[in-house]
């Protein structure tokens, strides 16, 4: 079968030509949920008032929300951890 055995390793995608999805953590969800917000802002005030450019500009801005708002919620809670520890430590002294 075609990709049985294969010894080159897989391509990384980079989304605008920078994001690289496969070596920068929580990147893949942010964009995923960023969509998925991006769909659920825009098609719900174009449910609400029927205006479609205006609708496609709140989906946009729902995107930027959503991808930034997950990225930062997974960035502060899984890798700055420490940092706080070493803060809290020379707070506390």
């Amino acid at each position: 079968m075609a990709g049985e055995g294969d010894s080159e390793p897989r391509k990384s995608f980079k989304l605008l030509g920078f994001l690289d999805v496969k070596s920068v953590p929580c990147a893949r969800e942010s964009v995923l949920y960023g969509s998925l917000g991006s769909l659920v802002v825009g098609l719900g005030h174009f449910l609400a008032t029927s205006r479609v450019r205006r609708s496609c500009d709140f989906a946009v801005g729902g995107f930027i929300c959503t991808m930034l708002g997950y990225w930062y919620v997974i960035h502060f809670f899984n890798f700055d951890r420490p940092m706080l520890a070493a803060l809290y430590n020379v707070i506390s002294m």
